[in-house]
């Protein structure tokens, strides 16, 4: 979709719904969420054009990936911003970021407090 400020709610309104058919907990739904929003908000400030959210459930993980097209990073100034990865980090029990030529893409791994209801994919 394309990388604009109210993608954001979309994508975790999309994310709700799925992750509530899939029988997450609510307050797993909560951290997935923040999570989503965390990085979605990131990829629609930084990544270019287009964003692409991916979700996964197997067993007690939920995979969480954000991949954008944006222009490899550059430093940013002290201070500035930072924030978003450190809640995911922090709610997250694995955090990667990959970049290549097409963008970057940050994967997200949340250890699901109860068994999700049915499996997700």
């Amino acid at each position: 979709m394309a990388a604009e400020k109210s993608m954001v709610r979309k994508v975790r309104h999309f994310a709700s719904s799925l992750l509530a058919s899939w029988g997450v907990a609510v307050s797993d739904q909560e951290s997935a969420l923040l999570i989503v929003g965390e990085l979605g908000a990131n990829a629609a400030r930084h990544g270019g054009a287009e964003v692409a959210v991916c979700l996964l459930l197997r067993g007690r993980t939920l995979r969480i990936a954000v991949r954008d097209s944006g222009p490899l990073p550059s430093a940013r100034p002290a201070g500035e911003g930072g924030r978003g990865l450190t809640i995911v980090g922090h709610l997250a029990h694995r955090v990667e970021t990959t970049v290549s030529e097409q963008g970057r893409t940050v994967r997200a791994e949340l250890r699901l407090t109860a068994p999700a209801l049915c499996g997700g994919r």
